[in-house]
């Protein structure tokens, strides 16, 4: 894993995603939606392409844009 730089001007993980949730900050699903398009954007920039945590980014990027669709969302990440 690469060490983060100062290039990430914003970090995201799933833990702040949550905290946020938990604690009511996303007014909007686009906030959210927001949200999880940086930290599976920063996840494919900082870890190789070869790496378990690049391949994961990449089938949640495609499980979300799975479950928007299936209510009703057409949403790209």
């Amino acid at each position: 894993m690469t060490p983060l730089t100062p290039e990430l001007c914003t970090p995201e993980d799933l833990s702040l995603m949550d905290f946020k949730l938990e604690n009511n900050s996303y007014a909007l699903l686009d906030d959210f939606m927001e949200d999880a398009k940086l930290m599976l954007d920063n996840c494919k920039l900082y870890n190789p392409e070869s790496t378990v945590y690049h391949k994961t980014a990449i089938r949640m990027e495609k499980a979300l844009q799975d479950i928007m669709k299936s209510v009703g969302v057409d949403y790209r990440l």
